[in-house]
């Protein structure tokens, strides 16, 4: 059971339950605004109204629940009950592995008062105290009873609870919070939904983990920091809010590998993959505290560094995270100069730590065509592309800066890296790219949406774009809905699996903006527009981790999808940038956007997109033009054709 208030990868409390008169009351109406829940009960018997009025407010060290009621008619008397509990449980046991050594817990509860504390084996007390304001007539392990004299017309009672969980501190010296974001007016009700819920949402995940406001990975399992899901998150939302890229690129940079460490997976430069706070990873019951097990964060983060100059034209951003980016770098290129055939390829260290260490990182993501499983050591498709796009990205960076020796240099390990993947990954039969190399050179010729994200990172040659992007909106990848993580008819594929046919909104966006990219504009606004209106299957418009890729059905999620999640949250708005054609580069203060936006969009205004430090401007269509209002000098807005419309 999932359910609970979690801090820290703890689960502080486990049961929750209130019951009327022996029974979960159904509302009659609810509402839900920011942290707040409001509900309303209405019942009725022999002459006799009873209402009742719930007002459940969560603050960051706990809650209040406060139930008030007024009485009409025939005087009844009822019961109130609640079953509590607090199991500190740590989120890698409700995962299925079990803790070596258990820790210490007591109870101590009365009629007014339940105080719950565990001495944890990490040496941290953690403790949950609920109190009431009005004493239970009869008083359980785990459970309150109020007997309410029918008398008693009206009354209340609140429940208060609080969590105390002292990891070792943070430092959040730097009390950056987000940007506000920009203010989306759609006619159309779909979109607004969309973009409303997906704000929502990522303003929800936005957790400070001492450099500033960054977003959580996603709730219930991934509620902490990883640096691959931050890092496409922040680049997601970079044209709207680049505050989280900011925050980001601080966090990765406090993090990363000092040492050489093989249970950690750390290295000398390399970005950390996962960071965890609770007991068995701080007893090293699994090797998680801090863990380097992603090879792709690393050029990753090289590429959202420079992105963020671009957007924001912040020197001193850069000359801040020299240090960084440029171990960052170094340890790319020691990492590719040790595969013989020059690619970046991982190979696991740590027997607990990750098998596959691609995004894909499921056990049994890496397959090939006939349905045979491949083992590390593995260079991942559009891993390279990250690689090539750190290196093109950085190239840009030193020339700007005079630095064209290292630029240069650069640009022939990108050049050099595009001949390899393109001779090595080419599946000349499918007129599309395989999966992966692994260690003996086998091409695994599985049919994957990995070669759309080697699009948005460019490294596919210009010859072979057009093919590729044909290939992806073809039947087998494109499910309506997105684009499968692998095709149907593969001997492996299974829409409901985790990697072998689900369909991730993050990769189906990156997807889309590297279509546009590849010059295949109508397939990316098809594309795009396909995921944007399979939100409305899904509850509050929110978009799941992941769903399932069957063909002509509405999609559902997978099972054990995290929801919110980070970069499906911010999929909507890169989604919403690449449909406009928005870009904005701070180095030559110049915006771009489609003259003519889809108009399956309708009528829209966008206002406050930043620009700079209290500068916005705003984006007005009336569902055929679009034009740009209060753009400052010296910025200039270029209004382009829309390819295809």
């Amino acid at each position: 059971m999932r359910q609970g208030v979690y801090l820290y990868d703890t689960r502080m409390v486990s049961t929750y339950q209130w019951r009327i008169n022996g029974e979960v009351p159904a509302p009659l109406a609810m509402t839900v605004t920011t942290d707040v829940l409001r509900a309303r009960y209405v019942f009725q018997h022999a002459g006799m109204t009873r209402v009742i009025e719930r007002t459940w407010q969560l603050y960051p060290e706990g809650m209040e629940d406060r139930w008030a009621w007024q009485h009409y008619g025939t005087p009844e008397p009822w019961r109130l009950s609640l079953a509590f509990a607090a199991d500190f449980t740590d989120i890698f046991e409700l995962r299925g592995s079990d803790p070596r050594h258990v820790g210490h817990k007591t109870v101590d509860q009365d009629a007014y008062q339940a105080q719950y504390r565990y001495e944890g084996r990490d040496g941290i007390t953690r403790q949950v105290t609920m109190a009431s304001t009005r004493a239970a007539q009869n008083n359980a392990a785990g459970q309150w009873e109020w007997m309410i004299d029918g008398q008693e017309v009206s009354g209340e009672i609140v429940l208060k609870t609080t969590w105390h969980n002292p990891v070792p501190e943070i430092d959040t010296g730097r009390k950056q919070g987000a940007d506000p974001f920009p203010q989306f007016s759609f006619e159309r009700e779909l979109w607004q939904h969309v973009m409303s819920r997906a704000g929502s949402d990522m303003q929800m995940l936005a957790t400070d983990y001492g450099q500033g406001l960054v977003p959580m990975a996603g709730i219930p399992w991934f509620g902490t920091f990883f640096g691959r899901d931050a890092v496409i998150a922040s680049y997601q939302m970079l044209a709207w809010n680049p505050s989280y890229a900011y925050h980001t690129l601080h966090t990765l940079a406090a993090w990363q590998g000092r040492q050489d460490d093989p249970e950690r997976e750390e290295e000398l430069g390399k970005m950390v993959h996962e960071v965890r706070f609770g007991e068995m990873a701080r007893t090293h019951d699994v090797p998680f505290a801090r863990y380097y097990g992603s090879v792709d964060v690393t050029p990753l983060f090289l590429i959202l560094l420079v992105e963020t100059w671009r957007r924001t034209g912040d020197d001193a951003l850069m000359n801040t995270m020299k240090p960084a980016a440029q171990a960052a770098l170094d340890y790319l290129l020691r990492a590719q100069d040790r595969n013989r055939l020059g690619l970046l390829s991982f190979t696991p260290r740590s027997a607990q730590g990750l098998a596959v260490q691609s995004w894909k990182d499921s056990a049994d993501s890496m397959v090939f065509a006939d349905g045979e499983h491949a083992s590390p050591p593995l260079a991942v498709a559009e891993v390279q592309g990250y690689v090539y796009r750190a290196f093109r990205a950085m190239a840009d960076y030193y020339h700007v800066q005079g630095q064209d020796d290292w630029a240069r240099d650069l640009e022939k390990r990108a050049k050099k890296l595009q001949r390899q993947f393109d001779a090595l990954f080419w599946l000349p039969d499918q007129l599309f790219y395989g999966l992966a190399v692994d260690g003996n050179g086998r091409l695994l010729d599985a049919v994957t949406s990995d070669p759309g994200q080697c699009l948005w990172a460019g490294i596919v040659p210009r010859t072979k774009r057009r093919a590729v992007a044909q290939r992806l909106l073809a039947p087998d990848l494109f499910s309506g809905w997105g684009i499968r993580t692998l095709a149907a008819g593969q001997s492996a594929y299974d829409p409901y699996s985790y990697h072998r046919g689900s369909v991730w909104p993050h990769d189906t966006s990156l997807i889309a903006a590297g279509l546009l990219k590849a010059g295949a504009a109508k397939e990316s606004e098809t594309l795009a527009l396909a995921l944007m209106q399979a939100t409305e299957h899904f509850p509050w418009y929110r978009l799941p981790e992941l769903f399932a890729g069957e063909q002509g059905v509405a999609p559902v999620p997978y099972p054990e999808a995290c929801a919110p999640q980070a970069w499906a949250s911010a999929a909507p708005f890169h989604l919403m940038q690449t449909l406009l054609g928005l870009e904005i580069d701070a180095l030559q203060h110049k915006i771009h956007a489609w003259a003519n936006p889809p108009q399956a969009l309708g009528p829209f205004t966008i206002e406050e997109i930043p620009l700079s430090l209290g500068v916005t401007f705003t984006l007005i269509s009336d569902g055929t033009r679009l034009k740009a209002q209060d753009v400052p000098k010296p910025w200039v807005f270029h209004a382009r054709t829309r390819p295809g419309a």
